[in-house]
């Protein structure tokens, strides 16, 4: 929602890329635990699905 709102290259494959990494992200670290997996599972989510956005979003840009 942050990078919709605040940086116009976003495309539609990056935040569907986004959406998808940021849920399994979610889904896997609540089952781990231990260690850097105590941290939690919202914060990695964000962040893995913020790599996720810009990637594919560079990677696939917008069609005019």
């Amino acid at each position: 929602m942050i990078l919709a709102l605040l940086w116009p290259k976003m495309s539609r494959a990056g935040a569907f890329a986004g959406i998808i990494v940021g849920g399994v992200t979610v889904v896997v670290w609540k089952q781990l635990s231990g260690g850097i997996f105590d941290l939690y599972e919202i914060v990695p989510g964000f962040l893995f699905a913020l790599i996720a956005i810009v990637a594919v979003s560079k990677w696939k840009p917008q069609n005019a």
